[in-house]
């Protein structure tokens, strides 16, 4: 019998800043920081009981760039990745670019991955 083993690709969500340094190819999407505050408020509001999330925009936007969330720093993580923005395994959007030009956007992650 003859097996091949052929690699197939994969994909990882991460929320890490940028610290790897390999071959692979990455998506990362920027979103709007009002956006990524808001969000993440009402995120907390959901999920808190234990009386550490107050509930107001203030709060949550002190927490985000304080480092007091479990991915620490938003602004240090989102610079992270700008920093490499350019390398050719690195494709970086906007989430409101994809919210505008959904088409537009999918047609740069195929190229990018090589299937156009």
């Amino acid at each position: 019998m003859n097996t091949t083993v052929t690699a197939k690709p994969t994909n990882t969500k991460t929320e890490q800043q940028f610290k790897l340094r390999n071959k692979c190819r990455y998506i990362y999407i920027a979103r709007n920081t009002k956006d990524v505050i808001t969000s993440y408020s009402h995120f907390e509001k959901e999920k808190s009981r234990s009386g550490f999330y107050s509930g107001d925009w203030d709060h949550c936007f002190e927490l985000l760039v304080g480092g007091k969330v479990q991915r620490g720093d938003w602004f240090d993580h989102v610079h992270s990745w700008w920093e490499h923005k350019d390398a050719d395994n690195i494709l970086f959007l906007r989430y409101e670019n994809l919210k505008l030009d959904l088409d537009g956007e999918l047609s740069n992650i195929a190229a990018f991955l090589g299937l156009t």
